[in-house]
């Protein structure tokens, strides 16, 4: 997966709105933006972040309050309803950056609490065939590789795949992972039909216009296992009052169909667990686990606290303790959801 980034102005830190941003000081620039899981635009109540910032702020678009989504990238979807396809280019181009993301405390977050929860489901004893599409440079998969099975990673950025294929070796891993540049579209066509025992989509699904779990699916074996993870729309009211404190934009989000993805002036669908629950049903698929991504992290407004080694020990601690601990789910930044075919499939 790919980080995002916006241009808001020519070098200047306070954009004509009245807004302060605190500027990407590695290119010399104060107003180039990674949008993404961990993107920031301060209003002039906001906290003083940098541009690390996990929560859910805002950034003014026209005349009215634009949500960021929080996610950290998506796979080369090609056009959709909802617009061009995103750069690619852009991504590639700050893969480094994107890359330094997945380094900081809430990026780590996200990719230990990930594998834990997908952890507790995996049949022991044999090697397994997983696909990991939209992977990126295959952070998600690494892991699940170093314990013997065999990976494949469908991503459409060719540098990300030389990422993946990179970090893999360095790791010993190489002769474990195969990458393949397929779109969820060509899935199919690449791979047949139920090759895989488990398939990973992790931050995709919200970029699409239809609903891709059927495809998904398809690729499972009938002992398989599919995780998703999306952005959780039903925390953004809680995450924009509390880090923006733009209590006028928390009401409207709470019925809010779309989210805008102002990089690209194009919208995202705002995704509810209950909806993607449904949709896994109806592609013959049953939920065995609900569990919530990063319960505490965004509504913790010290950032600079979760790069202390206790803190984030503790952080940690706590995040795996509420992951699928009911009702903390609800109120998480992003949800993850683990499907199996059903019995009667």
């Amino acid at each position: 997966m790919r980080a995002r980034w916006i241009t808001l102005c020519d070098n200047n830190s306070t954009r004509q709105d009245g807004f302060t941003i605190p500027g990407d000081r590695r290119d010399g620039c104060a107003c180039r933006y990674q949008v993404g899981d961990d993107f920031t635009a301060h209003d002039p109540g906001g906290s003083d972040d940098d541009e690390h910032d996990p929560g859910r702020d805002v950034i003014r678009k026209s005349n009215y309050f634009a949500v960021m989504l929080v996610t950290e990238g998506r796979a080369n979807l090609g056009r959709t309803d909802m617009g061009e396809s995103m750069d690619d280019a852009g991504f590639d181009r700050k893969l480094d950056a994107f890359e330094r993301w997945q380094s900081t405390p809430w990026g780590r977050l996200r990719y230990r609490i990930a594998a834990a929860n997908l952890a507790t489901h995996l049949p022991a004893g044999r090697s397994l065939a997983v696909l990991d599409v939209g992977g990126g440079n295959g952070l998600d998969v690494l892991e699940l590789a170093a314990l013997g099975h065999r990976v494949t990673i469908a991503d459409l950025s060719r540098p990300s795949l030389t990422s993946a294929e990179a970090l893999a070796a360095e790791r010993g891993l190489a002769d474990h992972i195969t990458t393949a540049p397929v779109a969820i579209d060509d899935l199919a066509t690449e791979f047949g039909h139920a090759a895989f025992d488990i398939v990973l989509c992790h931050n995709v699904i919200q970029y699409l216009p239809e609903s891709p779990i059927s495809a998904l699916a398809a690729q499972l074996a009938h002992t398989g296992l599919l995780s998703v993870i999306a952005p959780n729309a039903a925390a953004d009211p809680l995450l924009t009052a509390v880090r923006s404190r733009n209590l006028t934009e928390a009401l409207r989000l709470l019925d809010a169909p779309t989210r805008v993805a102002v990089t690209y002036d194009t919208e995202a669908r705002a995704c509810y667990a209950d909806d993607i629950a449904g949709d896994l049903r109806d592609a013959g698929l049953e939920v065995l686990a609900h569990s919530g991504i990063r319960v505490v992290c965004d509504l913790v407004t010290d950032d600079a606290r979760k790069s202390e080694p206790d803190f984030y020990a503790d952080l940690e601690r706590l995040e795996l303790a509420l992951t699928n601990r009911a009702p903390y789910p609800h109120f998480a930044r992003m949800f993850q959801l683990i499907a199996r075919p059903s019995r009667t499939r």
